[in-house]
Formats: structure tokens, C-alpha cells, sequence
């Protein structure tokens, strides 16, 4: 992987989106933006500071850290078999990668990039999505077991389920953390992330716009 020219795509990828002002904000808006738009391609997180990219790759299974200021691999990091996914804690302490072929999800302390905990979730685990505030639940998409696994961050470990009946790939959550999202094609089961109970499958282009979600 030439690593120069993936981080110059990847802070090029969002040019003609930023119109900030100030560089700082520039490069970090450019960085954000570009990061959401390739992320199922390449299944990276990148830390909140902006300073490092992990990146999953399932046919060595690791995990590899990029240095963004050095455009470099810093760090290659075994996890489970096939990385599917990664997301990072809203503090940057630690990093979720679930691994689909062990059935797990591998927990990465950032300050050593070393797994420190392995979960086990369901079977094929695949999308993944933390809540963004606080980072204390992590949400799986578990493929092979039709249902999601709720990890409680402050234990690491899988707490509860919540079943979907159909396969899952893909799971989004909103900005503040309410809901989830499992998207099956056009249709997207809509879950309560208080109350763990599904709202129904829902038409994604009729979900209310004030329903924001990320991936």
C-alpha cells in the first residue's frame, strides 16, 4: 500500500466540499469528510485528534495504524480472522474491530495498539457503530445470527441482543445516540437504543431528514 498516496487521496477527497477558513479547520473538515466517504471501502476510523488513521485489512488480519502527519505505518496490529470493521471511542482511548470469521470483536488499547480484550459476539459479525457522545455502548451487526450485539463499553462485554430477523450488514446510528439503523436494501430496521425494542422497517427515503445517522 503506497501510504503517501492514500493519505494525499484521502485529504483530496474533500476539497471541493470544505469552505472554512481557518487551515486548521480546513484540513480537519477535509479530513472528517473524507474519511465518511471512503470508510466502507477501505473500513478505516481515524483518532478524534485527527493524528492517526487504523485501518482494517482482512486478508493479513490486522489492523494497521497510520501516522497522517508522517504518512506512514506506525503500528500493525493482529486481531481476529477477517476485520471487517472498526470504530473508535469519542475519547480515542480504544478501538472496536469486528472480526467475521472468529466471531468476535477485538478491543484495542491506542495508547500500546495492542488488543487487550476479545469479545465474542455472534456469528459473521460485520458493521459496527458506537454511541457518539459518551462511547459507552458498541452496537454490532451480526450477520450469520440475525440480531445485534449491545457491548457495554465499561466492562467489554456483550450485555444484551437485539433480534432482526433478517440478516444484517450495514448498521448506522444517529448523532446523539437514540437510534439505530440496520439497513437491509431500500429498507432500514429502525431500533431504540433506550428502550432495545425495533421500530419497524422504514422506506430510507422517507426516514425524517431531523433523523441523522452515521456510519
Amino acid at each position: 500500500m503506497n501510504i503517501r498516496k492514500f493519505i494525499k487521496n484521502l485529504i483530496e477527497n474533500y476539497r471541493k466540499f470544505s469552505k472554512i477558513d481557518k487551515e486548521t479547520q480546513r484540513y480537519n473538515a477535509r479530513l472528517d469528510k473524507a474519511c465518511k466517504i471512503i470508510k466502507n471501502r477501505y473500513k478505516i476510523a481515524i483518532t478524534p485528534n485527527k493524528k492517526y488513521i487504523y485501518r482494517v485489512n482482512p486478508d493479513s488480519n490486522t489492523v494497521s495504524v497510520i501516522d497522517i502527519s508522517k504518512s506512514r505505518i506506525v503500528a500493525t496490529i493482529s486481531v481476529g480472522s477477517k476485520p471487517s470493521g472498526i470504530v473508535i471511542t469519542p475519547d480515542g482511548k480504544y478501538a472496536y474491530v469486528t472480526n467475521t470469521n472468529s466471531n468476535t470483536v477485538s478491543v484495542i488499547d491506542t495508547s500500546i495498539n495492542l488488543v487487550i480484550v476479545t469479545i465474542t459476539v455472534g456469528i459473521n459479525p460485520l458493521g459496527i457503530v458506537i454511541t457518539p457522545d459518551n462511547g459507552k455502548y458498541v452496537y454490532v451487526a451480526n450477520f450469520g445470527s440475525k440480531f445485534v450485539s449491545v457491548i457495554d463499553t465499561s466492562v467489554n462485554i456483550e450485555t444484551d441482543t437485539i433480534d432482526v430477523v433478517d440478516e444484517c450488514f450495514t448498521i448506522s446510528i444517529t448523532m446523539k445516540g437514540e437510534y439505530i439503523c440496520v439497513q437491509k436494501t431500500d429498507f432500514s430496521l429502525i431500533i431504540d437504543t433506550f428502550t432495545k425494542k425495533d421500530l419497524g422497517y422504514k422506506d430510507i427515503n422517507k426516514i425524517s431528514k431531523d433523523i441523522i445517522f452515521k456510519k
